[in-house]
């Protein structure tokens, strides 16, 4: 630098070297980012993980094969933790091999009905039944085996549309298909 002059290849390699020594700094702040977004990633995961239990499973074997499809509703009670009942004293009938619809306003139980049969939540008072069989008798994986349940959320998964349909079920996909 001569007279307070600075020339254009000084200021080239200044801009150069600041640059130079900045640029990782970048890269350490992105990757810091993305440690921090992983980890309350595996917070949230670890917390489902470590979440006990809430409904126990019964003993009673239910076979697929042997499901006939008969579903009975006796004098069923639910309510949503603080909220009122959605229903009260529920009893239905469903004959096996029949189909039904329900139909009703938003909030109106017709979701929490197929969630009281898979036991997502349990009754406060009254049972449920498939094939006069009491559901809190029967093991839990065995009685969701036999029921088919579209969520109203739907997500679909990277793969093929038959990876997506037998999400949970990887032993229904042939052995090169499977995941």
């Amino acid at each position: 630098m001569a007279n307070g002059n600075l020339s254009a290849g000084i200021y080239g390699f200044i801009v150069f070297i600041v640059q130079r020594l900045l640029w990782p700094f970048t890269q350490l702040s992105e990757l810091m980012d993305e440690y921090q977004r992983a980890m309350a990633s595996i917070y949230r995961v670890m917390n489902v993980l470590d979440t006990p239990v809430a409904i126990p499973t019964g003993d009673q074997p239910f076979p697929v094969e042997k499901v006939k499809g008969e579903i009975q509703f006796d004098k069923a009670t639910f309510a949503y933790p603080e909220q009122s009942p959605v229903f009260r004293d529920l009893s239905l009938h469903i004959p096996a091999k029949q189909s039904i619809g329900i139909a009703g306003a938003t909030g109106s139980g017709k979701s929490t009905l197929v969630k009281l049969l898979l036991r997502f939540y349990e009754p406060q008072q009254g049972r449920i039944f498939i094939d006069g069989q009491d559901i809190q008798t029967l093991n839990i994986y065995d009685l969701r085996r036999c029921i088919g349940w579209v969520s109203q959320d739907v997500f679909l998964f990277q793969g093929t549309v038959a990876e997506n349909i037998a999400y949970g079920e990887c032993e229904l996909l042939p052995s090169n298909q499977r995941f």
